[in-house]
Order: C-alpha cells, then sequence, then structure tokens
C-alpha cells in the first residue's frame, strides 16, 4: 500500500522522519491528517487511526505481581488502588468482570468461569504470574445488590465463603499459585481470613 502524501508504505509505525523540504511539507498538514495513520485491514482494505494524544508507555516486558480477580464496578476504583498499593503490588494484571470472583465460585455461566481461568493462565505464561487476588465487594449486583441479603454482615459471611470456594477451585486447577481474598464494603478491605 502507497501513502498518498508522500509516496511511500503506509505509517505502520508512525510518521517516517522527515528532513529539509519533507518536514516542510508535514508542517503544512493539517492535524488531523498528520496524527492519520493508514494501516492494511485484511477484511476491508484501508483503515485509518487518528492519533488522540501522546504519551509514552514502558517497552519492557514485566513480571506480573499478581493477577486481580475483580468487579468493575467504579465506586470501589480508589480502594481497589490504594489495596494494591497497600500489600505491594506494582504490577497487577487486572483480570475485570461482573462479579469478579464469584465467576469462580458461583458462575451465572461456566463460560464466565472458564474466561477467568483463562486470563489467569495466560497471566502466568505470558508475565509469570504466581499470586492470584480474589476479590469482592458490597452491594455487588452480581449478587443483587445489598437488599439480597438480610444484613451487611450476612452479605460479608456470604461473600467471605464465596472467596474460599473460589480459592478452593483456583487450587485444584493451578495447584502452584499463592492465593489471597479480600472483601470491600463502603468502610474499607477485609481479608477473607481461613474458614
Amino acid at each position: 500500500m502507497v501513502n498518498d502524501r508522500f509516496d511511500s508504505p503506509c505509517w505502520a509505525h508512525g510518521p517516517p522522519r522527515a528532513t529539509g523540504t519533507l518536514r516542510a511539507l508535514q508542517r503544512r498538514l493539517d492535524w488531523k491528517e498528520s496524527a492519520t495513520r493508514l494501516i492494511e485491514c485484511p477484511s476491508s482494505g484501508k483503515t485509518r487511526m487518528r492519533k488522540i494524544f501522546q504519551f509514552e508507555s514502558p517497552r519492557e516486558r514485566y513480571l506480573s505481581d499478581a493477577a486481580v480477580v475483580w468487579c468493575y464496578d467504579h465506586r470501589f476504583d480508589q480502594v481497589f488502588r490504594k489495596l494494591l498499593t497497600r500489600i505491594g503490588i506494582q504490577f497487577p494484571d487486572p483480570v475485570r468482570i461482573a462479579g469478579g470472583a464469584k465467576t469462580l465460585a458461583s458462575p451465572a455461566r461456566e463460560s464466565d468461569r472458564e474466561f477467568v481461568l483463562e486470563q489467569i493462565r495466560l497471566s502466568m505464561e505470558l508475565h509469570g504470574t504466581k499470586t492470584v487476588i480474589l476479590m469482592l465487594h458490597s452491594d455487588c449486583g452480581a449478587y443483587g445488590g445489598l437488599k439480597a441479603f438480610e444484613s451487611p454482615e450476612k452479605e460479608a459471611e456470604n461473600h467471605r465463603q464465596e472467596m474460599h470456594r473460589a480459592a478452593r477451585y483456583l487450587k485444584e486447577k493451578f495447584p502452584e499459585l499463592s492465593i489471597q481474598a479480600y472483601f470491600v464494603d463502603f468502610g474499607g478491605v477485609w481479608e477473607a481470613t481461613s474458614e
């Protein structure tokens, strides 16, 4: 494929470094065109992408401190990040799915459980993960919310038992993994202790 503007291969890895006259031509292009990449799409041919902003991400591969199975409820994002910092997780592989650890303990569909297991397996394979952190939170819609329980204490106990079921299931599948489990409510974070 040939780039319309510069009669050269498409910008698969960004625009070419320009010198002299070519640089002057690039400056004359408007922002939208100069920040657009032409890429080859096997199914439909040419496709354009527009760069939204510049950001340099690290290129080095990393070893994951833990795969974290967690719900995507935004109300708990801040405490989620603080907990990971508190327990020393710098490079997590987050596995976010409705219900979090519920998908391993009592999934609505077996395919949800298989999805989470595959994500954990890939985290182990690609990033050397040796730990899984299971998390559940209060008022989770996957459980019917707080109203599905007689009291916050009953909800907390249910979630503690669920995390233990999830941990047992994971240990059967991946005996080499270390597993930690936490319950997050609107007042803090609780470690799920032994049964």
